[in-house]
């Protein structure tokens, strides 16, 4: 896993990380923007970790899975881990890199503010 700051991200990929995470939300202000990248294979979130972050695929394609069993699939733009967060209970599935994904995370306390 690797992280992605937006000091090495252009403008130009910074509005689009951005547009696409945001636009079902009505941000006025900038919120911070985490990346981080999986290489195909790589867990994501693990089933039963606590619930700390929300997130969204930027690229890629992932594979969620709950006890072993493969019950979806997360693409670019979709939000995710972010039952466990509203539950207020652990993840409830692992979500697994099924090609290479770039992830943006967004703490819990940032993600109530963009929803708010």
């Amino acid at each position: 896993m690797s992280s992605v700051s937006l000091s090495t991200t252009s403008g130009h990929d910074w509005a689009i990380v951005y547009g696409l995470c945001a636009r079902y939300t009505r941000v006025e202000s900038s919120p911070d923007i985490r990346l981080r990248r999986f290489a195909a294979g790589e867990v994501i979130i693990s089933e039963g970790e606590p619930s700390s972050e929300v997130l969204c695929l930027i690229d890629g394609l992932a594979e969620v899975r709950s006890r072993e069993v493969t019950v979806g699939e997360v693409g670019p733009s979709e939000f995710f881990g972010e039952i466990g967060f509203l539950l207020n209970q652990n993840r409830t599935a692992a979500v697994i890199a099924k090609k290479a994904c770039t992830v943006q995370i967004i703490d819990n306390t940032e993600f109530v503010e963009i929803i708010k």
